[in-house]
């Protein structure tokens, strides 16, 4: 017999399918039976001057960090500094978003993050890099994220001087419409893991999402896109990884988590 913390539970995962394992196992070890809609795709930018604009970027003497506000965002990045034949400046520090993030850049661009973002957020990540510039220092940071990332970094930090160059690095397509769209209550599903808007957005095109399936976001802004949808989300995560949206999900006997 199957225990475990979610056994019993059908949970929807909307990531793409080729991103999608690491989080079907370890759902499945709690227990739980695992459907996969792929409720986004990733594209590249059609730029063949971007990997030359973002070097170049990179190598101006008063910018002093990257930032990076996804895992997708360090592979675009070490991809286009590949294509252009160049690699991280000597002096240039790292920003991420969260330890996910954090990780994929010491993987992918060969260093360790000098700052994670205390609770995974754009708005943390500002605030933290706010507290490591002085008022008035001559910094520039160069940000790399999805055609679709928030201005936190902007509306924060550029008030205190700093210059903010932004790169989209990647482009966030939601899912096209379906017809007809899939009834989550006839595939047994209860829960909806959902890791950016984009994928709200995806979701809500293929799929009939009543209000008695409990939708969990990895964060605040994706929470924030389920209630523009007039949906309630059941849980948000603390932490932007699948440990931390397993543990948002609340029990089926458990209403929507309003935090």
């Amino acid at each position: 017999m199957t225990r475990g913390r979610l056994a019993g539970r059908t949970v929807l995962v909307t990531r793409r399918r080729e991103d999608s394992g690491s989080w079907v196992r370890r759902l499945e070890q709690e227990g739980a039976r695992v459907l996969v809609l792929p409720c986004l795709e990733i594209a590249p930018v059609d730029d063949p001057s971007l990997p030359g604009a973002l070097a170049a970027a990179l190598a101006v003497r008063a910018t002093r960090w990257l930032a990076l506000t996804s895992p997708r965002g360090a592979e675009a990045v070490a991809g286009l500094l590949a294509r252009a034949g160049r690699g991280l400046p000597a002096g240039l520090a790292i920003a991420a978003i969260g330890e996910a993030t954090a990780a994929a850049a010491a993987r992918l661009l060969g260093r360790k993050p000098a700052l994670v973002a205390p609770d995974g957020t754009g708005a943390s990540l500002a605030a933290a890099l706010a507290g490591r510039i002085a008022a008035g220092e001559p910094v520039s940071i160069v940000v790399a994220a999805s055609d679709r990332g928030s201005r936190d970094l902007e509306e924060v930090l550029e008030p205190r001087g700093v210059r903010v160059v932004r790169f989209a690095v990647y482009r966030t397509v939601p899912a096209p419409p379906r017809r007809p769209r899939l009834d989550l209550g006839a595939l047994g599903v209860d829960t909806v893991l959902l890791a950016s808007p984009s994928a709200m957005e995806g979701l809500l095109a293929q799929a009939d999402v009543s209000r008695e399936v409990r939708l969990v976001a990895i964060g605040p802004v994706t929470a924030r896109a389920i209630r523009d949808a007039g949906l309630e989300p059941a849980g948000v995560a603390r932490t932007r990884d699948v440990e931390g949206l397993i543990a948002a999900i609340p029990p089926l006997d458990g209403g929507p988590d309003d935090a």
